[in-house]
């Protein structure tokens, strides 16, 4: 079973990847990239504001997914390139 199952088999889930539950909302900013590392393995940091717009107190995870245009193997569409989650945020 799981995703690469699912999406080669063409079956809808009853969740969007990525969904969760939780006890409040949060709303997110505009994402800002930029890159950091050297030359030689130049590497990505995306940065994005999260902020708690529920009534109780809870944590985010934050999910970032991209594809590859030009990959030369068969890949799924999409995949799962990082995330973080946020400490306890107040209402």
């Amino acid at each position: 079973h799981g995703f690469k199952n699912m999406w080669g088999a063409a079956i809808k889930p009853r969740f969007p990847l990525g969904f969760g539950l939780s006890y409040t909302t949060f709303a997110h900013g505009q994402p800002s990239l930029k890159v950091v590392g050297d030359s030689d393995i130049p590497m990505l940091e995306l940065s994005v504001e999260v902020v708690n717009t529920g009534k109780a107190t809870g944590s985010e995870v934050v999910q970032v997914y991209g594809s590859c245009q030009d990959c030369q193997l068969a890949r799924l569409p999409v995949a799962l390139l990082g995330f973080a989650r946020t400490g306890e945020l107040p209402p």
